[in-house]
């Protein structure tokens, strides 16, 4: 009887080792992935930090206008938005009305006399 409870206490010591080796192993890669995840938060956290940084320097560089330079730099865009536009509407009303001398030239040349 006393073999026989040696050999089962050195199966259950086997097991035991082998259980925690397991369970240490288990730690280890538990461990790695949350290395791996705080590696890709602190990523994240400096980007956030930087993208902070450039929206309170726009802040800081629009707050530093004041309204009226705001309102100014908006209708000097309006003019020159409706400047462009004016001057694309006048080339066209060119082309137009030189296709409508191009076409009563045509139509006249075709007319018997």
């Amino acid at each position: 009887m006393n073999r026989i409870g040696l050999i089962v206490v050195a199966v259950i010591a086997v097991c035991a080792l082998g259980l925690q080796g397991y369970q240490y192993q288990q730690g280890r890669e538990y461990q790695r992935d949350l290395a791996r995840e705080l590696s890709a938060l602190r990523a994240e956290l400096q980007t956030v930090k930087e993208d902070n940084e450039r929206l309170r320097q726009e802040l800081a560089e629009l707050q530093g206008k004041d309204l009226d330079t705001l309102v100014d730099d908006a209708s000097e865009a309006l003019v020159t938005g409706w400047n462009s536009m004016l001057t694309v509407l006048e080339n066209e009303l060119r082309k137009a009305e030189q296709a409508l001398r191009d076409k009563r030239q045509q139509d006249e040349s075709r007319s018997p006399k």
